[in-house]
């Protein structure tokens, strides 16, 4: 794993799991960041890549992303076109029970 020293730690968890529905017809640019659990993304519409841990990844519908805990990573999307997708995040100790 890479030092996160020089990386923004984003996103929270309450609980051990949450589960979401998103579609966002503009968005910021997301700068490399990591989270302190595990994420994933199943990717619905729009134009979108996501770069995990230096490897690019141009998205289809349909396409899942998986982001374990502490990877470092940033989505890239086309700021023109709704970003749409269902996203999964827990915590490492959920997946132990």
């Amino acid at each position: 794993m890479q030092d996160l020293t020089n990386y923004e730690k984003r996103g929270y968890l309450y609980g051990g799991f949450r589960l979401f529905h998103l579609k966002d017809s503009s968005m910021e640019r997301i700068d490399w960041h990591f989270h302190d659990f595990h994420k994933m993304i199943l990717f619905l519409s729009g134009h979108a890549a996501y770069c995990v841990e230096g490897k690019h990844y141009n998205l289809l519908p349909g396409d899942i992303v998986l982001v374990p805990q502490g990877c470092i990573h940033r989505p890239e999307i086309e700021e023109k076109l709704p970003y749409e997708r269902i996203g999964m995040i827990f915590g490492k100790r959920y997946l132990s029970q």
